[in-house]
Order: structure tokens, then sequence, then C-alpha cells
């Protein structure tokens, strides 16, 4: 009897172990934050330049990003070892398999116009050896075969591309009536229940979601001052702008479109926000019912 105590104790305190440590890994997975920040700047003929990088788990995992001028460079960071991502290696791959390619191409074309010649001396040496009007009248022959397989070629292409055309239609066609029925389920008043319940789990991701720091310095013009006064205007009616540092300065007197300025971002997610809207909306019958519709329409 005491061994088998023992053992259960031993299986209760492992079954327990591993159970701790899925749930920390969970916790870790859903409540930990991933932050992001992203600085930048927007210059003369809209010449951007963005920073940027991505934090989780007090930054053992971390993942930097910069763009400039056409330029994009990311590295990855995973418990302090660096990871460079880049395409300079796979262009220079793609140069490699391009020169070898244009080699290989070379090559054949120098066996394809030896052969071509030999064919050119074997031809001529056939002439001066045979010259009866039969050797003549052979080529005639072959020219008039090669023309009429042409012909026929030309029409089988022909063929394939008003199939492809009719094909292409039928598709567009049945897209349409697609999208239709998904209009019409959206708009449907039985439906308006399921467009108003996701509209709110995604009010619900966008306020945890949403920006903890913005700070801008930018000034703009539209090209028309009476354009630019306007935007002005819807912007200064929007009141989430004044929870930051939102500076936008209109500028009247130039003719020309633009914007200039710099800008910072900052923020962070929760895995368990995006887990929750979607664990209301599959345990919903009527959000299940259209999406099980829809999707059965798509896959016809």
């Amino acid at each position: 009897m005491g061994l088998i105590l023992v053992i259960l104790k031993v299986i209760l305190i492992a079954f327990i172990v591993v159970l701790g440590f899925i749930l920390l890994l969970l916790g870790l997975i859903l409540l930990v934050p991933i932050r992001y920040e992203v600085t930048g700047g927007i210059g003369d003929s809209w010449e951007f330049q963005i920073k940027g990088k991505i934090t989780y788990l007090l930054s053992m995992i971390k993942m930097c990003f910069f763009y400039e001028k056409e330029q994009f460079d990311m590295k990855l960071f995973l418990f302090g070892f660096q990871k460079k991502i880049n395409e300079d290696n796979t262009s220079e791959i793609s140069k490699d398999d391009g020169d070898e390619t244009n080699l290989e191409q070379e090559d054949v074309d120098k066996k394809e116009t030896n052969a071509e010649e030999q064919v050119y001396f074997s031809e001529k040496k056939q002439g001066v050896e045979d010259e009866t009007s039969v050797s003549e009248t052979v080529p005639v022959k072959s020219d008039i075969s090669e023309s009429d397989e042409l012909s026929q070629t030309k029409v089988k292409a022909k063929k394939e591309k008003k199939q492809k055309v009719k094909k292409k239609r039928i598709k567009n066609q049945e897209n349409k009536f697609n999208f239709t029925f998904i209009k019409q389920e959206l708009t449907d008043e039985h439906n308006k229940s399921v467009v108003k319940k996701i509209c709110s789990e995604l009010l619900y991701m966008l306020r945890h979601f949403k920006f903890r720091k913005l700070v801008t310095d930018l000034s703009f013009s539209t090209g028309d001052p009476a354009f630019t006064g306007q935007v002005f205007g819807v912007l200064c009616m929007i009141p989430v702008l004044y929870r930051y540092d939102f500076k936008m300065i209109p500028d009247f007197e130039t003719e020309e479109f633009y914007v200039k300025g710099t800008f910072l971002v900052e923020g962070k997610v929760r895995l368990i926000h995006i887990l929750i809207a979607c664990l209301r909306l599959i345990f919903d019958k009527e959000v299940r019912l259209v999406v099980k519709k829809i999707l059965t329409l798509l896959e016809k």
C-alpha cells in the first residue's frame, strides 16, 4: 500500500507541474502585451523614413525594421541573439541563377547553330549530287505541310483563347452572384442583429488596441485653400485626436499638394481580447448560421 500511495503522489505532483506549466504558457501568450513603436517622417517628394520595433516578453523577442528610399531592412532578436533578415542574399542568388541560365541558353544556341550549319552543308552536297527535278519538288511538299501545321496550330490557339475568355466570364458572373447574395444576407432585416454584433466586437477590439501615445508635427496643403480649410475643420471635429499630442498645421499659400513632418506611434496588443471577441461570435447561433451560408456559397 505504501508503494502505491507514493506512486500516486508522484503522478499527482507531475500532473500538477505539467498543468501549471501549460497555464503559465497560456497566461504569457494571452496576457503579456505585444508592444509596438513606430517613428518616422515625410519629406519632400513623398520620401518616407520609418523606424519601428515590436517587443514581446520583456524584449526577449524583438523585431526591428527600417524603411528609407525604397530600402527595407529587418532584424529579429531571440533572447539577445540577432538574426538578420535581408533580401540582398536572395537578390544575389537570383542574379547568379540568372547568369547560369543565360550561359546555358548560350550553349544551347551554339549547339543549335552548329546543327543547322551541318544540315545546310549536307543539303548542299545532296543538291550537287542529285541534279534531278525530283529533289527540287521534295522541299516544296515539306513547305506546304509546314504551312498547314502552322495554320492548324493558330486555329487551336484561337479556340483555346475563346474557351478561356468564356470561363473567365462565367467565373465573374458567379462571383457577382456570390457578392450580391452576401450583400442580401448582410442587409436582411433578420441578419441586422448579426451585423451589429460583429461591429460591436470590432469596436471592442479597437478600444483595447488604440494608440497609447501619438505625437505628430505635420504640415499639409491640398493645393486649394478652401479645401485645405475644410479638411482642417474635419480634423478639428474628431474628438479622439484631442487625447494625443496631435499637431496638424494647414498651409493656405502653396498651390501644391504635400504632407511634411514627423510622427511617433506607440501602443500594445493583448491576444486575449481577440480570443474573447472570436469566442463570443463563435458561440452565437445567428452568427454561425450566416457564416455557414456565406462559406457554402463561396465554396461552390
